[in-house]
């Protein structure tokens, strides 16, 4: 299965729209967004950190499947604490409306965000060709590391482009843009920290980057202007993604991405990819998608155990 059978794909310039075939059957566009996203060989590519490794059908890799698939849905992340004086009346009416609704549902909002997280690396995998340079959540689950600020860290080798990537799973797409842009207004300082805390020599080994141009600059490591000259990076890429409710008309959609604000950060040109995956029934796609992701943990146990 490849991305075109599970979505049309609306681009207009540098807005995406991943519109599902099965956008008014929740429980087909599940199935069919599970299997994909979600399959063995997606996974295990996705956390080994390599598009180019195969996947074999052997315990230890239905194994690694499996400890991520149980991190993705049980662990918990720590969320930063929501300081009101910081934001503007708008944002925090938003958040707050947001909180009520997965309230309500019994839906954790850091897992939410891992799901927009994902759902938005293996896009970039897909449909992009662009590496992962380490997936966060490998940084989640080994507790002496800790968790950078942006939501998705890749790699163009073609265009030797570092992409800063920034998610969102709301009910509406007006509230994930007000959130994106929100955090974006704080993308300069967090680029800096998230290139000071994952460039850095012991990490060196896992990062999926050319060594020839890498390696020098992260072990003689100054300040993070030197290096961005060192390995010659001449342009910011940050691609966004927003999974919403209600909003499913593509005309709309993209007028709505177009209200985005796409500045330049660190003083360089900087080139965005604005993303949409619209969701009819955000609630029940959420409760299916948790649903799928433990029953595909209890398959690949007693394949382990088998």
């Amino acid at each position: 299965m490849e991305i075109k059978d599970i979505f049309s794909i609306f681009v207009d310039k540098d807005n995406y729209i991943y519109l599902s075939l099965k956008i008014d059957n929740v429980f087909e566009m599940v199935n069919d967004i599970f299997d994909f996203f979600f399959s063995e060989e997606t996974i295990y590519s996705h956390f080994k950190n390599r598009i180019d490794v195969p996947f074999l059908p052997e315990p230890k890799n239905h194994s690694l499947v499996f400890r991520y698939l149980k991190e993705f849905i049980d662990s918990e992340i720590e969320e930063t604490e929501f300081s009101p004086q910081d934001y503007s009346q708008e944002i925090i009416d938003t958040i707050e409306e947001e909180n009520r609704f997965f309230n309500k549902h019994n839906i954790r909002r850091d897992k939410v965000g891992k799901l927009g997280e994902y759902l938005m690396s293996i896009i970039l995998e897909k449909y992009f060709s662009f590496r992962c340079i380490l997936p966060k959540m490998n940084l989640i689950t080994n507790r002496n590391m800790s968790v950078y600020g942006i939501d998705t860290l890749y790699y163009s080798k073609e265009e030797n482009a570092i992409l800063f990537g920034e998610s969102k799973f709301t009910t509406t797409l007006d509230h994930g843009l007000l959130l994106l842009s929100k955090s974006l207004e704080k993308y300069d300082s967090m680029i800096i920290g998230d290139i000071e805390l994952i460039f850095t020599q012991d990490k060196l080994s896992i990062l999926n980057l050319p060594n020839e141009k890498y390696k020098n600059a992260i072990e003689c490591f100054v300040d993070v202007p030197t290096f961005i000259k060192e390995v010659g990076i001449k342009e910011i890429w940050i691609p966004t993604f927003i999974a919403h409710g209600q909003d499913l008309d593509e005309t709309t959609i993209v007028s709505k991405l177009n209200t985005l604000k796409r500045d330049n950060k660190m003083g360089m040109d900087t080139k965005y990819f604005v993303m949409s995956m619209p969701i009819k029934d955000v609630k029940t796609f959420i409760e299916l998608i948790t649903l799928k992701i433990k029953e595909k943990e209890n398959e690949l146990r007693n394949k382990i155990k088998h």
